[in-house]
Order: structure tokens, then sequence, then C-alpha cells
């Protein structure tokens, strides 16, 4: 994967936490739609 295309997912995956935060900081639901995001970015890294 390029490294722009890398940059605009962490961005992306940065402005979803800060807008799950504002709206409902504990919805169960949204950690489940989070933790393959996080799971993606941190595979790619390594």
């Amino acid at each position: 994967m390029n490294k722009k295309l890398r940059l605009f997912l962490s961005l992306l995956l940065v402005l979803l936490l800060i807008y799950a935060f504002i709206v409902s900081p504990y919805n169960p639901l949204f950690l489940l739609l989070l933790a393959p995001g996080l799971f993606a970015i941190y595979k790619v890294k390594k």
C-alpha cells in the first residue's frame, strides 16, 4: 500500500474517532465498527 493511501486512511479513522466521541462516547456498536479498521491499519503498518 502506498504512503498517500495509508495517510488518508489513518486520517479518516482519526476523524471517525473524533466524530464518535462527540456523538456517542459509550456506543458499543461503534466500537464494533472501529475494531476492524484499527486492525487493518495495524496490519498495514507492521
